[in-house]
């Protein structure tokens, strides 16, 4: 629904960074990049997550989300509608 991939790093796996995305989705359209890091989901540390518990909050549709997120070394939010894909 965002058109995020997302892979998760780290010793406990709770550093969420876009792998892939899909051109003209939600998240594309919002400014994310393939490698940018999600510090915050919808105010929250996205370390509070496991990547199965950030897949269910991506899709839910017709919600908006805000994702914070340290692209190189800016730190954006940005706010898109999660829609259907296909």
């Amino acid at each position: 629904m965002s058109g995020i991939r997302i892979i998760s790093e780290g010793e406990d796996f709770r550093r969420h960074k876009v792998f892939r995305l899909i051109e003209d989705s939600p998240a594309a359209l919002a400014g994310l990049k393939e490698g940018d890091e999600i510090v915050k989901i919808d105010g929250r540390s996205s370390s509070e997550f496991s990547q199965e518990e950030m897949k269910k909050l991506l899709m839910r549709e017709g919600k908006n989300v805000t994702l914070t997120i340290r692209s190189n070394s800016d730190r954006l939010s940005v706010t898109f509608r999660l829609k259907r894909l296909v």
